[in-house]
């Protein structure tokens, strides 16, 4: 299956910065989920899962955006062009309030910028939200919506749009996923790359105070010809150097 979603032509180095990694009681909900996987257009999905719905009202909208747009921007840096992102929601069962919430989120995502190329609908079973859900999608003067919705009566449907190695067990598939265990991957990897970027930031600085303490002139008493611009090692004659002491400039 391809990766190269359909999409914006635009180079990823124009991309925005990535937002902050959302919260801790966004990522652990399991509300929202971005697992990785693809749709047959080459779109990651983000998943509304049943599961979650009930912890999805106890967040934001602004928050929900905010988590899909990290990882979106996430993906799009590794990416030779910006992608869209397509999403899974099984709303059988869900309440007027949960429908509510989704289409509003998804209107909101799609506000600066289109994001979403389309959304599977796991059609609900009350009339009254089919009836909702078709509502707010319905473009106004000020809420416009570009994606593509598809309604599905049932979740094997979902397999003639996305392949079921693509799907966890809740929609049809046999794609493997633990929202404990990407949460806990998701945090170590980003705990690293901070620390990373931390390090690449004060290279340039350490650098050039090491260059700077390279050319201080020798001891008299180890050099027989006096002050003269030391050619040896840096560790020959500063051993006790710190990379604390460069960063603050207290090695004169």
């Amino acid at each position: 299956m391809s990766r190269h979603a359909a999409g914006i032509q635009k180079p990823v180095q124009e991309c925005d910065p990535s937002p902050p990694l959302p919260s801790d009681h966004v990522l652990g909900s399991g509300a929202v989920l971005f697992p990785g996987v693809f749709d047959q257009h080459g779109c990651p999905l983000i998943i509304f899962p049943v599961d979650g719905q009930e912890k999805l009202l106890k967040l934001s909208k602004a928050e929900v955006v905010d988590f899909i747009n990290y990882f979106h921007a996430l993906l799009n840096k590794k990416q030779e062009k910006q992608s869209l992102v397509s999403v899974v929601a099984d709303l059988r069962l869900a309440s007027v309030s949960t429908t509510r919430f989704i289409t509003e989120t998804l209107l909101l995502l799609e506000e600066h910028k289109r994001t979403v190329h389309t959304v599977y609908v796991i059609r609900p079973k009350k009339k009254n939200v089919v009836k909702l859900f078709l509502k707010l999608l319905v473009p106004t003067m000020s809420c416009t919506s570009s994606f593509r919705n598809i309604l599905l009566k049932e979740i094997p449907e979902l397999s003639n749009y996305i392949d079921r190695s693509q799907l966890p067990s809740s929609l049809g598939g046999y794609f493997l996923y633990c929202h404990r265990s990407w949460v806990s991957f998701i945090k170590e990897i980003d705990a690293f790359v901070q620390e990373f970027l931390s390090v690449v930031q004060r290279l340039p600085f350490c650098i050039s105070r090491l260059q700077a303490l390279s050319r201080m002139p020798v001891p008299s008493n180890l050099s027989p010809h006096g002050s003269t611009p030391l050619d040896l090692p840096l560790l020959s004659t500063k051993p006790a150097v710190s990379i604390d002491s460069l960063m603050a400039g207290d090695v004169a």
